[in-house]
């Protein structure tokens, strides 16, 4: 027997602009009701909502669902009457509580969690987005200044060294230095001397890269779990 559910969904955008939320976003909470069976049919919900809004995610979870009391919450949700039966295949999501930020004066996390679970009158637990901070990943970039490789298809001559814009997906800066690090020394086999400039990938920063960068950072591979931009390579220390 189906039971109706509201829950929080969390939403990680991928670096592509998303028409309709703010071009810095990075991720939000999304408060949704489900007419399931078990949490087991989440999986039927996600294809629904990525074939509707599109691509421009690239995870989604479903944190937390309570029973449904009343409709009511339903109707503010969906910001429309609706009858007892649910539109997209028994799926519907409200509005997107987006964060730009996990700490500071901007839209944090913090404050994006606790809106989506006060609009909604949704409980708000929040060891849920204690664990979210812990396991969840996130896109950065940095830069990466490396020696030249012992790999021939990176080999330059007479290159001194280079540095190089990276993305790759982790779950905090430590983790995404030692991804970055360990793929660049152990498969690309260079040397790395310092990786700097640590920081989100934010979609405005995403658009004003270049193409090829763009479609590498989409097509991350486990095997290959980091995106390279041009080397900018130097053959003289001043």
């Amino acid at each position: 027997m189906k039971q109706r559910k509201i829950g929080i969904m969390h939403v990680v955008f991928s670096a592509s602009m998303i028409e309709g939320m703010p071009p810095d976003a990075i991720g939000a909470f999304v408060p949704v009701v489900l007419d399931v069976e078990s949490e087991d049919n989440f999986a039927e919900f996600v294809h629904v909502f990525h074939k509707q809004l599109g691509n421009g995610y690239y995870e989604v979870d479903l944190l937390y669902t309570e029973p449904l009391i009343e409709n009511l919450t339903v109707e503010r949700l969906l910001q429309t009457s609706i009858s007892n039966d649910l539109p997209t295949s028994n799926f519907a999501w409200g509005s997107f509580f987006c964060y730009d930020d996990f700490i500071g004066e901007r839209r944090t996390i913090t404050s994006a969690f606790e809106n989506v679970c006060k609009y909604n009158n949704i409980t708000c637990d929040e060891s849920i987005l204690f664990s979210l901070l812990q396991e969840s990943k996130r896109r950065w970039i940095c830069i990466a200044h490396v020696l030249p490789s012992k790999h021939e298809e990176y080999y330059v001559p007479n290159g001194l060294g280079a540095f190089v814009p990276v993305v790759a997906d982790a779950k905090s800066k430590k983790e995404f230095e030692k991804v970055v690090r360990s793929t660049l020394e152990e498969i690309m086999l260079f040397s790395v001397i310092e990786i700097s400039e640590m920081e989100l990938l934010t979609p405005n920063r995403y658009k004003a890269l270049s193409k090829d960068f763009q479609d590498a950072i989409d097509h991350l591979l486990p095997i290959f779990p980091i995106a390279v931009s041009s080397f900018e390579h130097y053959t003289a220390i001043d």
